[in-house]
Formats: structure tokens, C-alpha cells, sequence
């Protein structure tokens, strides 16, 4: 299996070993760019410059591509993120539906034990929070420190989330 990490840079990470070309060459161009208005850039910077170019069709189209072509869809990235995590992050329901649909483990964990559901109730995507509890993630995971998808989303003031996620209790 090929290793997703052409996944996650679509999804908005810059570590695509296809796309890297295209990422560099863009790179160059917005470099240039601040060259000629004498502004420059740190490397965090651009990525989020870059990251604000890539749209959800984008990437959703980009994934159906690697899936086909037989892409790992829960390998992680340098972050240690998957692609599901890194929608749940971007707030991308199409990408997370096509990833779940696909076979995305919505329980998978990162090194610190954070969960899919905790990034996606920690920013308040409540569509992408109920998406993977229908698909079985689970609400009582806890991270390293003890904390659940409902205390992220009650350290962050996303109502809505709360009020879902108390309604499953």
C-alpha cells in the first residue's frame, strides 16, 4: 500500500511526495511574489498561505485518485494525523465521508491518545462529530490526560457539540 501522506498534504499538510513538485513550484512563485513586494515569508507562513489555496472539492477529488491507486487510508503523517484526522481538523465533511465510507479507522489514535471525534468536537464540527459516532467512534476514549470528546469541546465553548454529545449519555 502506498503511504497517505499525498492524503494529507491535500487535506492541508505539505509532505506529498506527488504533489511536492507542485507545492515547490508554488512555493517559488509566492517567494518571487514577496521578492517583488518586499515582504517575506517564514516557512509556517506559507504553509498556511498555501494550505488557504487548497479547497475541499480539491482534495476530495485528489483522495478518490490515491484511494484508486490503492493509498493507505489510515497511515499517518509526520504529525502522526491521518487523513480523517486532518479533515476533522479542516472542518472537510466530504472528505470525511469519503473516508469513512472508504474504511478511515474513526478510532485510530495519535501518540498523545486524541482521537478523530476529539479533533472534530474540539472545533466545533458538529456534522463531522455525529458522521463518527454513526460510524462508530467511540465518545468514552479518553487522551492521555483523561480528557473525552466532550470535555474538548466544553474547553472550546462549542455548544452544539456539548449539547449532542450529553444527549448520548
Amino acid at each position: 500500500m502506498k503511504n497517505i501522506s499525498l492524503l494529507l498534504v491535500l487535506l492541508g499538510l505539505l509532505w506529498n511526495p506527488l504533489y511536492g513538485g507542485i507545492v515547490e513550484k508554488t512555493k517559488e512563485i509566492v517567494k518571487s511574489a514577496e521578492i517583488v513586494n518586499n515582504h517575506t515569508m517564514n516557512e509556517s507562513e506559507l504553509e498556511d498561505y498555501l494550505i488557504k489555496l487548497i479547497d475541499e472539492d480539491f482534495c476530495l477529488n485528489s483522495l478518490k485518485e490515491a484511494i484508486v491507486d490503492g493509498v493507505d487510508i489510515d497511515s499517518k503523517d509526520a504529525h502522526d494525523h491521518t487523513a480523517l484526522m486532518t479533515a476533522s481538523i479542516q472542518g472537510y465533511l466530504k472528505v470525511a465521508q469519503y473516508l469513512v465510507e472508504n474504511g478511515a479507522d474513526v478510532n485510530i489514535k495519535d501518540p498523545y491518545g486524541t482521537t478523530t471525534l476529539m479533533f472534530a468536537s474540539e472545533f466545533g464540527y458538529i456534522e463531522i462529530v455525529k458522521l463518527l459516532i454513526k460510524n462508530g467512534a467511540d465518545i468514552n476514549a479518553i487522551d492521555e490526560d483523561g480528557q473525552t470528546a466532550l470535555i474538548f469541546a466544553i474547553a472550546k465553548d462549542h455548544h452544539n457539540v456539548v449539547e449532542y454529545l450529553e444527549s448520548l449519555k
